[in-house]
């Protein structure tokens, strides 16, 4: 999802119409962000992007939060509060290391990418959890509000009218893949068919991207996943090739040394794919970390960071 051509594809679906009128989705750029910022931690990862504004040099930020935490949609604090709460800190950010124009703040749509397989139900309005008598929450026009746009994975995107076949393919397979982690009963055969011609159509364009979600699958699901047997089932030969390859070497890795070595490994695999140039240092320093949670962490993260220093950057604490 680090990427313009994906940002554009989740932004023409989740946008409403009148919104997109005002931007320009091909000057969309991926702005530097610290991942897992106060109040989200380890459950999610985070892209900021940068969109500009059609007919002027201006432009606006986008916030997308993808959940990797299922059981966060049933948080005690409401969703649409901790993206309040981040929106600030971002701001916070942005004024300590920016010269904005004298007291203004950049706009921000947040766009949060839920694990879920149901429709969401929770509230997207911030207004929608101030507990004061409505005539007074009209009267006041609300106090505080903050809007988030919800992007259910349990929806196509095949439908965009715009995007690249291969990026396209590549989004929907990623956008199938983060559902399933939590909801594998959400890929059924009848789903398996429809993405395995997605499957050589994104190895056809990049061998790199063919492999990053071999490695993906490798990873998240267990040897006896039955989605894991479809998928090999399902795809074109070199496909197939790819992925029993990537099974057997996170099999022998975690038999031999472990499940933490064998996410270690695949981290690895990710991160030479992307023609990142990988010290000795930081190859022993992935191969000596023994904590399962930190190492998804980076897992996650190399999927969609633009540079190797985000792959790594500590998680940051709330209060």
């Amino acid at each position: 999802m680090g990427r313009s051509e994906a940002a554009a594809i989740i932004l023409r679906r989740v946008l409403p119409s009148a919104v997109l009128a005002f931007v320009d989705l091909d000057r969309i750029q991926v702005a530097p962000t610290a991942y897992v910022g106060p109040l989200l931690r380890k459950g999610y990862s985070d892209l900021v992007y940068t969109i500009g504004l059609r007919g002027c040099a201006e432009h606006l930020f986008v916030f997308a939060a993808i959940e990797h935490d299922s059981s966060s949609t049933t948080s005690d604090t409401p969703l649409v509060l901790r993206m309040f709460w981040y929106v600030g800190w971002l701001w916070e950010r942005h004024l300590a290391t920016t010269r904005p124009r004298p007291n203004t703040i950049p706009l921000i749509l947040p766009i949060v990418m839920v694990q879920n397989p149901d429709k969401w139900k929770g509230p997207n309005h911030l207004s929608a959890l101030i507990d004061i008598p409505p005539a007074l929450k009209k009267a006041l026009s609300p106090p505080i509000e903050l809007m988030m746009w919800v992007d259910d994975l349990g929806e196509s995107v095949l439908d965009d009218p715009v995007a690249n076949p291969e990026v396209l393919a590549l989004v929907e397979l990623t956008r199938a893949l983060l559902l399933a982690y939590h909801h594998p009963a959400s890929i059924t055969p009848a789903r398996i068919q429809h993405l395995a011609p997605l499957f050589d159509t994104v190895l056809r364009s990049s061998r790199e991207d063919a492999e990053a979600l071999w490695t993906y699958v490798s990873n998240v699901f267990n040897e006896d996943s039955p989605l894991r047997t479809m998928l090999l089932d399902a795809v074109g030969k070199e496909n197939q090739v790819m992925g029993r390859t990537y099974k057997e070497a996170w099999l022998a890795e975690g038999t031999a040394k472990g499940i933490t070595q064998g996410i270690a490994t695949s981290l690895l695999h990710v991160l030479k794919h992307r023609q990142w140039t990988i010290s000795t240092e930081l190859e022993r320093r992935v191969l000596d970390t023994q904590d399962e949670p930190t190492l998804r962490r980076w897992f996650q993260r190399a999927l969609a960071a633009d540079s190797l220093d985000r792959v790594f950057e500590p998680a940051i604490e709330g209060p």
